[in-house]
This record gives structure tokens, C-alpha cells and sequence, in this order.
């Protein structure tokens, strides 16, 4: 497959996505035929593949305009949005997915726990109904967490690079890679995503790198064994190659650390109960137990990131340069 057939595929299921929810509110009619305009706001670069709702039951309808991925110089300015555990309170996760929609960005990562339980899916069917909206307009990168069961639900509804468990793609002159941490999966160093990840990290040629997976290796909420296995196995190689910033969930709260050039943060703030600081990490620099989610801007070879909680409050503000 070419890289622009790559580039449409989750743009066609993403529209046939919303033109179901849609048609779901009008009378029955003898055959689905959804004619959509075209997003308002439209990011001027796709990534090779973008992971949208699988659907069990497709229209043939096929969208004739494409999207173009031609470089420039210098590279456009662009946003992205993260967050995490949207898995309960779904008014909460109603008021994120607002807040997130109101800032329009250019594609959005998920930390891990979309849903309580992976198996349920009916649970799965509220997820796509809040976040309907958004996964019509943008791309939408999700992490595995815990509270996804490792379910075969979630591999169904998704259809993600690599295989879907870990995997990198690039946008504009970032590269973002995923990882399954989330009990689930081995990251050893004799392990598979060990391996891949080491690679994945050394080939890098982007100014910009980002690394998104469900559990935190720096919290200061209650800790838990991971946390030892994280720092002695994969903050070395986040060091060792210049990753810039690593985003995790699993902790319901907004939490960053600044650790040998790495920042790492925690947002776990997107419908979950909220859990207070425990013990305080020795290089935390900013700790907010709020609803939330992270708007990070990047222009050239600046980055602003903004943790902004449902309420519009900039919870935490953070900039750095590429090295």
C-alpha cells in the first residue's frame, strides 16, 4: 500500500465512524450513504498510518479528496493533546473531550486505561460515543492499559501501526513511540520490545522525540514495583538517546519530573477518581491533582506544553528546545 492510501485509510474510517453515530439518531432508511463535509481544521501533514475506530460493518462510500504530506523547510508549527484514564466518571471524560476539541490539535495520544474493563462492550460503546467528535476530526494514537485486559475488544476497535501493541510512527519532524506497559507484556532487556524499542530509538533522525505508555516510572503517588523495573530497565535508553519527553497515565493525577534531561509526565487526569501525592518525588517539578489533559505546542525547535484542567486553569507550563 502507498504511503498516501496508508495516509486515507483511517481518514475514511474515522468520517464512515461519525457517519454511523450519525445515522444512528435518523429513521431507518434501506441504505447508509453518508455524505459529510470535510473537517474544518485538517493537519497539512498525515502520519504513514493513523489508528481509527474498527468498524464491524462498512459502507462502500469512498472519500475522493486526500490528504497531502509534502515536506517543508522550515517544518510547520503543530499541536498535539495527551491524555489518560478517561476509564470512569463519563461526565468527567465529556468535559476533557471538550476541553480538547476546543483547543483543535493536530493529533492526540492516549496514555493507557480508556475503559474500566477491556472485556465490556458495552463500555466500549460509551468510550466511542464521548469521544465520537474527536476521532472523526483527529488522528488518535491510544497506549494499552492495565484496565484494557489485554483484551482482543480493543485490538478489534483499533487498527494501529506495527503490531498495535508497540509501535512508532512520525509527524511533521517528531517521532512518537508507544509501548505496552501495562502488566501485560515483558520489557526486559532479552525481551521483544526491548529490542524493538532500543532499535526504535537509535534510528531516530527527528529533532523531536516522544515516548507515550501506561505506567509511570516517576509518581509520587503510591509507588509500586514497576516503578524499580522502569527506571533500571527503560529510563537508560530514554537517556541514552534523547528522548525529549515521556508521557504516562495509570497515576490519576497531573505530575511532572525533570530527570538527566528527560521530562516525564504523568496525566492521568481524564475521568478516573483522582489520587492526592504520597511521598513527593525528589525531582518532581510540578504536581496537580485536577482533571486535566496536556496541550503541547511545537514550533521548529520549541516546545511549550500546557496541563489544562476542565475548568480552562493552566494547571502546569513547561518549555523546552531540541537538543
Amino acid at each position: 500500500m502507498t504511503q498516501m492510501g496508508n495516509a486515507l485509510r483511517p481518514l475514511k474510517r474515522a468520517f464512515l465512524a461519525l457517519a454511523i453515530v450519525l445515522a444512528a439518531c435518523l429513521p431507518a432508511t434501506p441504505s447508509l450513504s453518508p455524505t459529510l463535509p470535510l473537517p474544518t481544521a485538517r493537519p497539512t501533514a498525515q502520519p504513514t498510518t493513523h489508528p481509527t475506530t474498527q468498524l464491524t460493518t462498512q459502507p462502500t462510500n469512498q472519500l475522493t479528496t486526500q490528504p497531502t504530506n509534502q515536506p517543508t523547510d522550515p517544518p510547520p508549527a503543530f499541536t498535539f493533546v495527551v491524555l489518560g484514564d478517561t476509564r470512569t466518571q463519563h461526565d468527567v471524560h465529556r468535559a476533557v473531550v471538550a476541553r480538547v476539541l476546543a483547543a483543535a490539535p493536530d493529533l492526540v495520544l492516549h496514555t493507557g486505561d480508556l475503559v474500566g474493563d477491556g472485556s465490556d462492550p458495552a463500555q466500549w460503546d460509551t468510550f466511542f460515543e464521548i469521544e465520537g467528535d474527536l476521532l472523526a476530526r483527529v488522528p488518535f494514537y491510544p497506549a494499552l492499559g492495565n484496565h484494557e485486559s489485554n483484551s482482543p475488544l480493543y485490538f478489534e476497535r483499533f487498527d494501529l501501526p506495527g503490531n498495535e501493541r508497540w509501535y512508532t510512527f512520525d509527524y511533521q519532524h517528531a517521532r512518537f513511540v508507544c509501548l505496552q506497559i501495562d502488566g501485560y507484556a515483558r520489557f526486559d532487556p532479552d525481551s521483544e520490545q526491548y529490542a524493538w524499542l532500543e532499535q526504535t530509538l537509535a534510528a531516530n533522525t527527528q529533532p523531536w522525540l516522544f515516548v507515550f505508555f501506561h505506567f509511570p516510572p516517576y509518581t509520587s503517588a503510591e509507588e509500586a514495583g514497576y516503578e524499580t523495573l522502569l527506571r533500571a530497565r527503560l529510563v537508560p535508553l530514554f537517556e541514552r538517546y534523547g528522548v525529549d519527553v515521556v508521557f504516562n497515565g495509570h497515576k490519576h493525577n497531573y505530575e511532572r519530573n525533570e530527570v538527566n534531561g528527560v521530562t516525564y509526565i504523568v496525566t492521568g487526569g481524564g475521568g478516573a477518581p483522582l489520587y492526592a501525592m504520597q511521598e513527593r518525588e525528589p525531582t518532581q517539578a510540578a504536581f496537580a491533582m485536577a482533571h486535566h489533559f496536556v496541550l503541547v505546542e511545537i514550533v521548529g525547535d520549541h516546545l511549550k506544553a500546557t496541563a489544562i484542567s476542565i475548568d480552562g486553569e493552566a494547571l502546569d507550563v513547561f518549555e523546552r528546545d531540541a537538543e
